[in-house]
């Protein structure tokens, strides 16, 4: 996991966009987890096999009124970039258990083997990343989530 902070620029959003792409098409679906659930990952339909995506903040700096919003970006099961926004009014940004969470539902996510990147838009203009590698998500064998967790 890493966590880098800079100005956001439409320049730098569009190269994270092409790295994703790119990352992408390296990417081998042949140990792809079958899908589990009835629902379907918008925007492509693609089959979900992760009911929830939930990242716990241990890092008040970053949910306490600061964030207004947080893309998040990953690889779907068929190789395609995927990305989602978190709020507070789309329900994205909540508590878990009395935790700061980001939580998106119904997930088309390769994270067995590739990274995702997590960015917290900040009120200032100053956005943070959060990396999140393979080994950093936990499964939970109860409902098949999967989570990871970010300190500061």
């Amino acid at each position: 996991m890493t966590l880098v902070q800079n100005k956001t620029s439409l320049i730098r959003r569009f190269s994270i966009l092409a790295v994703a792409l790119l990352l992408a098409s390296f990417v081998s679906l042949g140990a792809a987890p079958s899908a589990s659930a009835k629902t379907l990952d918008a925007p492509t339909g693609a089959p979900v096999n992760v009911p929830a995506a939930i990242l716990y903040v241990g890092c008040d700096a970053l949910l306490n009124g600061n964030t207004v919003s947080v893309d998040w970006y990953y690889i779907r099961l068929d190789g395609t970039v995927g990305s989602r926004t978190a709020t507070i009014d789309n329900g994205g940004l909540t508590s878990n258990t009395g935790a700061p969470t980001v939580q998106f539902y119904n997930v088309s996510i390769n994270y067995q083997s590739t990274n995702a990147l997590y960015e917290f838009n900040l009120a200032n203009g100053n956005y943070v990343d959060v990396y999140i590698y393979p080994s950093n998500w936990g499964r939970d064998a109860r409902n098949g989530n999967i989570w990871a967790t970010v300190q500061c």
